[in-house]
């Protein structure tokens, strides 16, 4: 959990997008994530539920 991706600097549609067409490496060091094409709609809905979960139980809100 990192303050860079609290809702107001990332949207939940950041987190769609990412997972839909990749994102090249730019806060963390261990390279680029590629697409995740096997991932549904509501996996990726599921998933950024749980991070902004995660979030304001860690305070990142």
């Amino acid at each position: 959990m990192h303050r860079i991706y609290r809702p107001a600097h990332h949207a939940d549609v950041a987190f769609v997008l990412a997972v839909r067409r990749g994102v090249s490496a730019h806060h963390w060091r261990f390279g680029d994530m590629p697409p995740q094409v096997d991932a549904s709609q509501d996996e990726v809905e599921a998933i950024t539920l749980y991070i902004r979960e995660l979030q304001r139980g860690n305070g990142i809100d």
